[in-house]
């Protein structure tokens, strides 16, 4: 990755080592596709100093078995018949607390005749919540639906077990988060985070450094007059954007509640980061508390249109 993409480089000085004078770090990683269980993910939160309160839920054998069911869907097979098409469906039939059952559908779209036909029996997968294990009964003659229903089974058995790189960068952008982050390209990827987090961004370049085919990379900046000018500007444009979001909810009839608050989880964010530049960065107070009163103000509206739901 080419870090100076959308910046320019004669206003960035970068420094070698942590030194006084620095006002914070320019910090960016990527994490590979890779699977690790929770106890290998323990011992690098271990190894990185990282709090455990910032590990992913535990596996649950549910999300696990319905990921699985629902990745082995398949639409337009060819049959037969040319002038048909088949999809095969996963759908839930029933779950209480010792299992689950979700059956292979298949459904046969008949484009000359302008039919739908439902076999809903085709393959069915039952997860016993107890003990973890799969029972499969298929159809006779149901070849290719028991054929996905034993690569659901296999799914499972890797996913009830491991966590994905999604998980992980979910994780990692969540711990990311609580580091008063501003993103300094236009299209993100590279973060401003403030000198207050030196201590915990360096826990976190450690963990994913550990991870498998992952990578971070932290520099530190010199506080210079283009390095505070660069770091004023990524934060008036983040208050913008954060503005333009709060506008866009309020002026949304029937909106769901949980995008009403997450829009208000953004305006306390960039609040907080705001503080947390002022004891490290000379801001441009007038123009940013300018936007910051405009922020808490959409904030307050939000916080009232909640009260409608």
């Amino acid at each position: 990755m080419n870090i100076t993409e959308g910046l320019k480089t004669n206003e960035i000085v970068g420094v070698n080592d942590n030194q006084e004078g620095t006002i914070g770090n320019l910090f960016w990683y990527s994490i590979g596709n890779h699977l690790i269980t929770r106890e290998e993910l323990e011992q690098k939160f271990n190894q990185s100093s990282i709090d455990h309160a910032w590990l992913p839920n535990p596996i649950r054998l549910s999300d696990a078995f319905r990921r699985a069911t629902r990745e082995i869907q398949q639409k337009k097979v060819p049959s037969s018949d040319p002038k048909k098409f088949l999809n095969f469906l996963t759908r839930e039939v029933y779950s209480d607390t010792e299992m689950i059952q979700r059956n292979v559908v298949i459904e046969t779209v008949d484009q000359s005749g302008k039919r739908l036909e439902y076999n809903s029996n085709a393959a069915v997968i039952k997860l016993d919540k107890n003990d973890g294990s799969i029972k499969v009964e298929v159809q006779e003659g149901q070849e290719q639906a028991e054929q996905l229903a034993r690569e659901a089974e296999e799914r499972f058995e890797k996913y009830s077990t491991y966590y994905a790189s999604q998980n992980l960068r979910i994780m990692i952008a969540k711990i990311l988060g609580s580091l008063a982050p501003t993103q300094v390209r236009p299209n993100g990827g590279v973060y401003f985070i403030p000198s207050t987090y030196e201590n915990e961004l360096g826990k976190l370049n450690d963990l994913v450094n550990l991870l498998n085919n992952s990578e971070a990379y932290s520099i530190p900046l010199f506080d210079t007059k283009d390095n505070r000018g660069m770091v004023n500007k990524k934060l008036h444009d983040d208050m913008l954007s954060v503005m333009k979001h709060c506008d866009s909810v309020l002026n949304k009839e029937g909106i769901p509640l949980s995008q009403v608050k997450e829009a208000i989880a953004e305006a306390k964010r960039i609040a907080d980061t705001f503080k947390t530049y002022q004891s490290v960065v000379n801001l441009d107070v007038e123009v940013l508390s300018k936007n910051l009163n405009s922020i808490r103000s959409k904030s307050m509206l939000l916080i009232q249109k909640t009260d409608k739901y």
